[in-house]
């Protein structure tokens, strides 16, 4: 008898499919977080941006269905990243105060909403009634219930890049009807954040000049020129090496010849006060200082924390018969620190 082999094949399909979050659709989150941020001026503990109202960063949509499951409660749409929630009973979430820092610690993230170092609230419907309807996003929790980062350490000076949003988990969003974390549910966000910032920590200085006083002088020396020149310096403190600053001058009571670096004296118009640069710090050692009010750049930056510009002056005829009496005036100085 001739045998005949039947080979059976068996095929077995798996599929695993991750819980989808059926309760929202068109979930929209996004972080306008400024490209830079300057902490020269601010503290350890100042508030740098906040996702939690008020707030100028956060823009937001979608919409989630509120079942009878979710009467008297909001559905919150949260960011969950690691661990067992803390519960304080039938899944409910023991809500704690979570603080996360960045590389470095130059930033503290605050959420005052959160369950504990598990998630922390995004969104909320702030509805309560459970009809089945949909109903759209009120926005972030009020207070710190979203977040907010607050400068934690300063850092150097300089420009420093920093993950402003340090506590997200990308594509690790869920819904939530109030605190119970049994209703968990993942869901599609179109999230958009920036993943880098930076904060620019400009180097500060204090800034001095001295006053020159010339005394008494006779005609015959304000007519042969055999004043000799007086210094005033511009002396810069800093707490680092400055990148880069301007300087400009004017004369408190006028110009006379703004190229030649010749100011007025109001009392005096016999008299003016002519300024030469003391070294090639700025420029040309010797060569007149522009009295114009523009801004002028030094041909060589500082090396140091501390720096002196020198600047030499002497008073100078304006007509051919001097006036007795005083010639008193100022020299306006303007620096601008880059």
């Amino acid at each position: 008898m001739k045998k005949s082999l039947y080979i059976i094949s068996l095929l077995s399909l798996l599929l695993s499919v991750d819980a989808w979050g059926a309760r929202c659709t068109g979930l929209m989150l996004k972080y306008d977080i400024p490209a830079s941020i300057d902490v020269t001026d601010k503290k350890v503990g100042d508030q740098l941006y906040s996702f939690s109202v008020p707030t100028t960063i956060v823009s937001y949509g979608g919409s989630c269905t509120r079942n009878a499951s979710a009467t008297g409660q909001y559905i919150s749409i949260v960011n969950y990243y690691k661990g067992t929630p803390p519960s304080g009973g039938y899944g409910q979430c023991t809500l704690t105060t979570t603080k996360k820092y960045s590389s470095y610690k130059y930033l503290k993230f605050v959420s005052g909403n959160s369950c504990g170092d598990t998630a922390w609230m995004l969104l909320a419907d702030r509805k309560t009634s459970g009809d089945g309807r949909l109903y759209p996003m009120g926005g972030p929790g009020g207070d710190n219930h979203s977040g907010i980062t607050y400068l934690e350490t300063k850092p150097p000076l300089g420009k420093t890049t920093v993950n402003p949003i340090f506590m997200i988990e990308r594509g690790s969003f869920y819904s939530q009807i109030g605190g119970d974390t049994r209703t968990l549910m993942s869901e599609h966000v179109a999230f958009t954040a920036p993943d880098k910032i930076v904060l620019i920590n400009k180097v500060s200085c204090s800034v001095a000049v001295n006053d020159v006083s010339f005394g008494t002088q006779t005609v015959g020396a304000l007519k042969s020129g055999t004043i000799a020149d007086k210094s005033i310096n511009i002396d810069f403190t800093c707490n680092g090496v400055l990148p880069a600053y301007t300087l400009s001058f004017s004369g408190k009571d006028g110009v006379n010849n703004a190229a030649n670096g010749i100011i007025k004296v109001k009392d005096n118009t016999s008299i003016g006060y002519q300024f030469k640069w003391g070294d090639d710090t700025v420029t040309d050692k010797d060569s007149a200082v522009t009295v114009n009010d523009s801004q002028i750049s030094p041909a060589t930056l500082p090396k140091g924390q501390n720096f002196t510009v020198p600047i030499l002056v002497k008073p100078v005829l304006l007509s051919a018969s001097p006036i007795p009496g005083n010639a008193n005036t100022a020299l306006i100085i303007k620096v601008t620190l880059n």
